[in-house]
C-alpha cells in the first residue's frame, strides 16, 4: 500500500494512493526533477550575484571576468543536463524526468528573479550605507574627530 502525508479531511495528514502531484497531471518525479534543477539554477545565479558584496554584479565585464568562475559554472551546468535528459540511466538511479521547455524557462526565469532580488538588498545596503556617510560627515560628530587627533 502506498501511503503519503497528506491534507484531508479526517485530519490524520495520512491517505493510500495517489499522490497530489498525480491528480494533478503529472507523476511525482517530474516535480522533484524540478525542484532540484530550480535549486542549482538558484545556485548559479546567487554566486554572479555574491561575487561583489560592496558593488553591482550588473556589469557584463564583472560577470564574466572569472575563468574558474566560468569554468564551475560550465560544469555545473553540463552535470544537471546529464542528471536531467540522460535516460533511462539517471531516470532510474535518481528517478527524474526530463524537463520539458516552458518549464526549463520557468527555473531559469525563477534563478534571474533570485539574482534580481539579491542585487536589489545590496543596492538598499549600499544606498544606506552612502547615507550614513553622508550623514555622519554633515554632523561633524565631535566623538569622532576627538578620536582622530
Amino acid at each position: 500500500m502506498n501511503c503519503r502525508w497528506m491534507p484531508n479531511a479526517g485530519g490524520t495528514g495520512w491517505r493510500s494512493g495517489q499522490t497530489k502531484a498525480s491528480t494533478h497531471g503529472s507523476t511525482l518525479e517530474e516535480p522533484r526533477t524540478y525542484a532540484v534543477n530550480t535549486l542549482v539554477a538558484m545556485e548559479v545565479f546567487y554566486l554572479f550575484s555574491v561575487r561583489y558584496l560592496r558593488a553591482p554584479s550588473f556589469k557584463l565585464e564583472r560577470l564574466f571576468n572569472s575563468r574558474a568562475v566560468l569554468v564551475a559554472v560550465a560544469v555545473v551546468v553540463t552535470l544537471q543536463l546529464f542528471f536531467t535528459y540522460v535516460p533511462p540511466f539517471m531516470e532510474r538511479l535518481f528517478d527524474t524526468r526530463p524537463v520539458d521547455f516552458m518549464h526549463g524557462v520557468e527555473i531559469i526565469a525563477l534563478g534571474v528573479a533570485l539574482f534580481m532580488i539579491l542585487e536589489l538588498e545590496k543596492l538598499a545596503h549600499l544606498a544606506q550605507r552612502e547615507w550614513r556617510k553622508m550623514r555622519d560627515g554633515s554632523r561633524g560628530s565631535p566623538g569622532r574627530s576627538e578620536a582622530k587627533s
